[in-house]
């Protein structure tokens, strides 16, 4: 029964394509992606045409945030670090308000010809602390998880971070589309907007993208599914596949290896072998 909540028990459950790729990879292959240092957010010429700003919100492939703040310093701070999105483990348990971009920001919407203009009465009333700068965060929506996809305790946009459990982690700011101000109606842009940098370092930012896509699919994706369309090559989405039924082993393990221990403490003074077909 216990065990029965697994799919994958042995390296005979893997199909046959990824058998070799499963046996061969390292258990640091699960772990934490190698990343690159951000690109700084760089103010541009503050747009005050309405049409133009909502030409700013219009991108289709593109899904919008907004993050709420007071004061110019604070927006400085986040054009220059990123977005704090999640605390660190250790502060946790005293200021969990953190818990990932959707705990911080306001979702908007899927860009579109409207979504500014759906959106102006929030982004005029902003309903924390009444605030007037609103940073505008701008994720490619092929990169985001579609609900059901993984695990519903996951963040589905950790993708997109950077840092650690020690230090916390923040928004890259290359996906800081810019900030708007409900004072005077205006929105600035960020210069270094993902869209705006060298193809090459584009192409260098979504290489990790692309990896930390795959590592948070690969550990909290409870099952696969043709359903869903991956933003991945073939030779990524082999990947991707290889690391699933990888982590599916390491977890079947891990879990046999707890109920061994919780058996042999209740028989520890009995020299009986463990029968696990009791769990079945």
């Amino acid at each position: 029964m216990f065990f029965d909540n697994f799919e994958i028990k042995s390296i005979d459950d893997v199909p046959d394509k990824y058998k070799q790729g499963v046996l061969n990879i390292d258990s640091s292959d699960l772990g934490e992606v190698v990343e690159t240092p951000m690109v700084v957010a760089e103010f541009g010429e503050p747009l005050t045409d309405e049409t133009a700003v909502a030409r700013e919100f219009a991108s289709g492939d593109e899904r919008f945030f907004g993050h709420g703040t007071i004061s110019n310093e604070i927006v400085e701070e986040i054009f220059k670090t990123g977005l704090n999105v999640k605390n660190s483990v250790n502060t946790r348990g005293y200021d969990s308000h953190l818990r990932g971009l959707t705990s911080t920001s306001i979702i908007m919407g899927i860009g579109d010809d409207e979504l500014f203009k759906n959106n102006s009465k929030l982004l005029n009333n902003w309903p924390h602390k009444s605030a007037k700068k609103i940073v505008i965060v701008s994720l490619p929506e092929k990169y985001c998880f579609k609900n059901g996809m993984l695990n519903s305790s996951i963040d589905c946009y950790e993708q997109f971070y950077v840092g650690n459990e020690d230090n916390g982690y923040k928004l890259r700011s290359e996906f800081i589309k810019g900030v708007y101000d409900a004072d005077n109606k205006t929105f600035t842009p960020n210069n270094n907007f993902y869209k705006n940098l060298p193809i090459e370092e584009q192409n260098k930012l979504f290489e990790e993208i692309e990896s930390k896509y795959i590592t948070s699919y690969a550990n909290n994706a409870t099952f696969l599914s043709d359903d869903f369309e991956l933003p991945l090559s073939d030779s990524k989405r082999d990947e991707l596949y290889v690391k699933w039924y990888a982590h599916q082993l390491k977890e079947y393990e891990n879990h046999r290896c707890e109920m061994d221990e919780m058996l042999n403490d209740d028989v520890k003074n009995n020299d009986e072998e463990i029968d696990y077909d009791i769990w079945k």
